[in-house]
């Protein structure tokens, strides 16, 4: 498996509108490590699994976000995989 991680950070309307459910179950969905979590600046993001299931899932957040969400910047780091194996959760 080509394993991929990385860490997107989205500022927004995007607290209080369903994101950090929806990124939840979107990983979760395509068997992704990491989490979703609420900042000061917006919501964080890290994602690690297979590197093609790491590709939709930034495509499919992009694609469709909760209805009342307004993404204002999308950024996506590339991080050093380190094989977590661990279940995805919302902090």
């Amino acid at each position: 498996m080509n394993t991929k991680r990385i860490r997107i950070q989205i500022a927004g309307r995007v607290q209080g509108v369903g994101f950090r459910p929806t990124v939840y179950r979107q990983a979760v969905a395509l068997g992704l490590s990491g989490f979703v979590r609420n900042t000061p600046l917006g919501v964080v993001i890290e994602a690690e699994g297979d590197a093609q299931a790491v590709d939709r899932f930034v495509a499919q957040l992009q694609a469709a976000p909760p209805r009342q969400a307004q993404i204002e910047a999308f950024r996506i780091s590339d991080m050093s995989a380190c094989g977590l194996h661990a279940p995805f959760e919302i902090k």
